[in-house]
């Protein structure tokens, strides 16, 4: 049986120009602002959805014909000619965690500079939305809004509160609020927007339309600056060029406007980095270790990682988070990797602001060129390696920290 979701397509629009679709009334990201989700049988029914700020257009396939799949992409000569995609389903992959620690009232986790302690900094004003699934309302993380619910559009719904505690446990990572006066997260001040990406179903599924419309709604409705996304997708299931290059596309465009930057965890995978890390526009954020006090990224095959140019690595284990019921926590994985990573993100993006007095205009190309700078190096990851990898430094100001 199809899925009614396979009869859509995507299509990219051009940079400066209009699409004409020549399909009557459009739908458009005001229609994301009163809404949680979007009704996918105005999609099904004819009704095109155009954003034309993030540059693409969900339409039915029956109605974009080979002419229109050709249409020259008004994007730089740096990107794909790619202007059309077949939607696509993929089933959502979170990667195994370590053992659950509690954790120590006042002490720091050992990636933070037992010295200097935590940043100053605290993410103040920042938002970030956490595409997982879904978040608990435990009252230590300053969330705004509920979460979307985009996925539930087709069947029978399903809750939005956060199942099996991952999304919650992302969010702590990335902004818990202290607890009995002691700090837990990187930005602890930052404000949180929970999107939930898996489907009403019980495959735990997400469509490429799914994360087009989650993206729109989290920078129309609420303008974040952050987009965390702590887990992979199967990637035999994304395997069409059009459907990587224009998610890729997308992204980019979020980067070049200055609106928003997207983190994504990164695994390797027999066929080369997890997905959508590996794809063009992602910040990929890998795991790395303290081996007897030296800091060594968890690669299998150095080679893999090479190919990727926005690279940074978090934590593997002991990052602090909450629990279902907002008591402290700790887990690890390439998921709380990425959230930690997010969280020092949000820092980046206040710090920028602040250096920025009286326009409070942001240049993500910036705040991505300064977390590079800031990184802190671990020493080659073999005798016979001369790779150097960029490990996410938590103090913007160049603070030393690990000595």
């Amino acid at each position: 049986m199809e899925d009614p979701m396979e009869q859509l397509a995507v299509v990219s629009l051009p940079r400066f120009h209009k699409i004409k679709l020549g399909l009557g009334e459009c739908l458009g990201p005001e229609y994301l602002l009163k809404q949680r989700g979007l009704d996918i049988q105005h999609l099904l029914s004819g009704t095109p959805f155009v954003d034309e700020m993030l540059g693409y257009a969900i339409v039915r396939k029956e109605e974009i014909n080979d002419a229109q799949k050709m249409l020259t992409l008004g994007y730089d000569s740096r990107t794909s000619p790619v202007v059309y995609s077949d939607n696509w389903l993929a089933e959502v992959e979170s990667d195994p965690e370590s053992p659950r620690q509690q954790p120590e009232n006042g002490i720091y986790p050992w990636f933070v500079d037992s010295v200097m302690g935590w940043p100053a900094l605290t993410g103040e004003g920042v938002r970030v939305a956490v595409f997982d699934t879904g978040i608990k309302d435990i009252g230590r993380l300053r969330r705004i809004g509920d979460d979307s619910d985009f996925c539930s559009c087709i069947g029978e719904d399903k809750p939005t509160d956060d199942l099996d505690n991952h999304g919650t446990k992302c969010a702590g990572a990335i902004g818990a609020s202290d607890l009995d006066g002691n700090r837990t997260s990187p930005a602890p001040s930052c404000q949180i927007i929970g999107v939930r990406v898996v489907r009403a179903d019980e495959h735990n599924q997400i469509t490429l339309v799914d994360m087009l419309l989650m993206l729109s709604w989290v920078i129309h409705r609420w303008n974040v600056q952050i987009v965390n996304m702590s887990f992979s997708l199967k990637r035999k299931q994304t395997q069409n060029r059009g459907a990587v290059e224009l998610l890729g596309l997308v992204v980019e465009k979020l980067r070049r406007d200055n609106r928003a930057l997207v983190f994504a965890a990164a695994v390797e995978k027999a066929s080369g980095m997890s997905y959508p890390a590996r794809v063009a526009g992602f910040v990929a954020v890998g795991t790395y270790t303290n081996e007897s006090g030296t800091n060594r990224p968890m690669l299998a095959s150095a080679e893999v990682w090479r190919e990727k140019e926005d690279l940074l690595f978090g934590p593997c284990d002991s990052v602090p988070t909450v629990s279902s019921d907002g008591k402290p926590e700790t887990f690890g994985s390439a998921s709380a990797a990425c959230a930690h990573v997010s969280g020092i993100a949000a820092l980046y993006v206040k710090s920028h602001w602040a250096d920025r007095p009286g326009n409070g205009k942001l240049d993500m190309e910036g705040v991505l060129a300064l977390m590079k700078r800031r990184a802190t190096s671990n020493e080659a990851v073999s005798a016979k390696s001369q790779d150097i990898w960029a490990i996410a430094n938590l103090y913007p100001d160049a603070s030393p920290v690990l000595r």
